[in-house]
């Protein structure tokens, strides 16, 4: 059962990721080339891999459970869902389940455009 406690830090930790994702953009402007999704990217995989081992219990900067919820689930997922994607990604790969993780990576990219393709041409006005 998932407590009040931890669902209001992931609703708070996501407002603040996500409004420091809209910054960055605005910051960055619009490019040719998403420049700024990217950077969004890379930057949020980099933070949650930092704070994933600094704040276990023994880490540099160990924090309870609920400020774990806040700063990886609810900022860095907020900030960039690809992040918490890169995460479990490396989970399942550093538990030597290679073929799990290899099909979520293969699905997720693919099936994520495949499915963003779908969309797209739902909302289309037929012709």
């Amino acid at each position: 059962m998932v407590k009040l406690k931890d669902t209001a830090a992931v609703a708070l930790g996501a407002g603040l990721g996500s409004a420091c994702r809209l910054s960055l953009g605005a910051w960055v402007g619009v490019t040719v080339w998403p420049f700024a999704t990217l950077m969004v990217n890379l930057l949020g995989s980099l933070l949650i891999g930092w704070l994933a081992i600094v704040s276990q219990p023994g880490g540099r900067y160990p924090m309870p459970a609920w400020q774990q919820q806040f700063w990886l689930t609810g900022f860095c997922g907020g900030f960039t869902t690809f992040s918490l994607f890169s995460f479990e990604l490396l989970q399942l790969y550093s538990a030597a389940s290679y073929g799990a993780a290899g099909s979520y990576l293969l699905l997720t990219v693919i099936g994520g455009c495949c499915c963003c393709y779908l969309g797209m041409r739902l909302a289309q006005r037929p012709e």
